[in-house]
């Protein structure tokens, strides 16, 4: 039903855009948007596809070789880039000889009353960073044994 309704000639780019932007999209039509052979040649639906949380790991690489420098930068520094296509679009500038900063540690602290609801009350604080694109740590300190490591 998806393809048929993509093969419509009252459908236009904008209107997809939309769609795919939207909070509620939903993956079965990012997805076919994706192997679109019409639809995910368009600049503007690749770009949203790779903005988009649900779109394939497979066609978000393909289609990020396709983008413009400017529209890989918009991307990268975006608040809402999911961690995982942000490796690609920081290699994809590299091998552009463009130079990108890599963004600093992200740090996630719990502290007072989130913790709550954990079985183990030992365990009271949790950071995860962000030290390189290819790895990520997760440091646990542990305040009653006065352990801190990263595990």
């Amino acid at each position: 039903m998806v393809q048929t309704c993509l093969e419509s000639p009252l459908l236009t780019e904008e209107h997809l855009c939309r769609l795919i932007n939207a909070p509620a999209a939903k993956p079965l039509l990012i997805k076919a948007l994706s192997e679109h052979t019409k639809w995910s040649l368009r600049h503007r639906i690749r770009h949203s596809l790779v903005k988009n949380y649900h779109t394939p790991m497979i066609y978000v690489t393909k289609f990020i070789n396709a983008l413009k420098t400017a529209d890989l930068r918009e991307l990268y520094s975006g608040k809402s880039l999911s961690s995982s296509k942000g490796p690609y679009i920081f290699n994809e500038l590299a091998s552009r000889n463009e130079s990108v900063e890599i963004p600093r540690e992200k740090r996630y602290n719990l502290s007072g009353d989130e913790d709550s609801d954990f079985a183990d009350r030992e365990l009271r604080s949790y950071s995860i960073g962000v030290f390189s694109h290819s790895m990520i740590h997760v440091k646990i300190t542990d305040y009653y044994s006065g352990h801190n490591g990263l595990y």
